[in-house]
């Protein structure tokens, strides 16, 4: 791991804004009868959301919500298409070296030049790449910091993947350096630091679960059927930090009064939501244009939301 030298935190420094009228489906928004296509409504929120939180000209980082793909085929929805519309005036070239799974939301780096592309590409090869991630998770962990090494291996015919032996086809190295930060006792669940060492599919997810701390909202690698009332809460303030019902428990519904088909409904309560509680929150890397290192960190930190 390369040791990047300090540099002030860059923040924001604008906001995609949608589009006054929606654009046909190849930037999102269908009235498709099919139904396989987001709303033009559900679209527009999620550009509200994205952000240019370093703009390198050649290259960029970009805050992706949770819910958005990275990438989609077929015209459907994804940050792909919010970011080509919105710098379609510089360039027609764009490329991803990496990738945020849809729930998850954070740092993302997006190249506009091939030779950007490839260089940063190689970094993440290299793993000059630092990446910081937090993340709520069921229970108490006991270690405050260790190393996380398992062997995963990716599930035929899923997209899913699970903890294998090292001589299992397939099976990969994961390695994820894990910090505590801070344990709720009355919502049983800790808040974490997660900066891994490789890139495997879902890595981060499949590394908390199998240790028995699945990632609040996460319902493809935990059991439960439906989160509390105070982890719902939680989900809420993580989301939507700066609204009235995020910050004022008395604004919100309990759980256990809402109808079955609200239950299943609901953004924050149902496991099946398209949002789980793990953030890209910081990225240092080498800028492909001069080799600098720089250091981009989300706003709105969570560690600053503990209530």
């Amino acid at each position: 791991m390369v040791s990047l030298s300090p540099l002030p935190v860059i923040h924001q420094t604008s906001i995609m804004q949608p589009p006054p009228h929606p654009k046909p489906s190849m930037y999102g928004g269908s009235t498709d009868p099919s139904g396989k296509l987001d709303s033009v409504d559900e679209h527009r929120d999620h550009r509200n959301q994205v952000a240019v939180l370093w703009d390198g000209q050649v290259s960029a980082v970009i805050m992706k919500p949770a819910g958005l793909a990275t990438q989609a085929p077929n015209d459907l929805p994804c940050l792909e298409q919010i970011v080509r519309q919105d710098f379609l005036t510089r360039s027609q070239y764009l490329a991803f070296p990496h990738r945020l799974d849809r729930p998850v939301s954070g740092l993302i780096l997006v190249a506009f030049q091939k030779r950007a592309a490839r260089l940063l590409s190689s970094q993440f090869e290299s793993r000059k790449i630092e990446k910081r991630y937090v993340a709520w998770v069921e229970g108490e962990v006991q270690n405050e910091t260790v190393e996380w090494t398992d062997h995963l291996v990716k599930l035929p015919n899923q997209a899913k993947a699970s903890v294998a032996r090292s001589q299992d086809p397939g099976a990969k190295l994961a390695q994820t350096r894990m910090k505590l930060v801070h344990y709720d006792a009355k919502l049983d669940c800790s808040l974490l630091e997660l900066h891994p060492i490789t890139g495997r599919m879902h890595q981060l997810r499949v590394q908390a679960a199998s240790r028995g701390h699945c990632i609040l909202g996460d319902s493809l690698y935990g059991n439960c059927s439906r989160l509390s009332d105070g982890r719902a809460d939680l989900l809420r303030l993580l989301r939507e930090p700066d609204s009235p019902e995020a910050r004022n428990p008395s604004s919100k519904i309990p759980g256990n009064q809402l109808t079955e088909d609200q239950q299943s409904k609901t953004s924050y309560g149902s496991p099946s939501s398209d949002w789980i509680a793990l953030r890209a929150e910081s990225l240092a890397f080498f800028d492909p244009r001069n080799a600098q290192a720089v250091t981009v960190t989300a706003e709105k930190r969570w560690s600053e939301l503990i209530l």
